[in-house]
């Protein structure tokens, strides 16, 4: 898993990038992807939860801001 960036344009983590395509995809537009994991996404809201996006819908599991997630997902990660 890689989070998004927002310094190198020419990465294919940068943000305004990942959130496009995202959006594209069906993600809705008051959610911001933090992490893209194939055509799944790991996205916070406006109150900084953080979501899963599979399958063109939300997991029931979520977690209640990045450092959580960072530190249960992304840190500990599996994928």
């Amino acid at each position: 898993l890689e989070p998004v960036t927002a310094a190198d344009p020419g990465l294919h983590t940068h943000l305004p990038e990942v959130t496009a395509e995202a959006w594209a995809n069906g993600l809705p537009r008051n959610y911001i992807p933090v992490c893209q994991t194939g055509t799944d996404y790991y996205c916070v809201d406006e109150n900084g939860e953080v979501y899963y996006w599979q399958n063109e819908d939300f997991a029931e599991e979520h977690w209640d801001d990045i450092w959580h997630w960072a530190e249960n997902v992304w840190l500990n990660s599996n994928h």
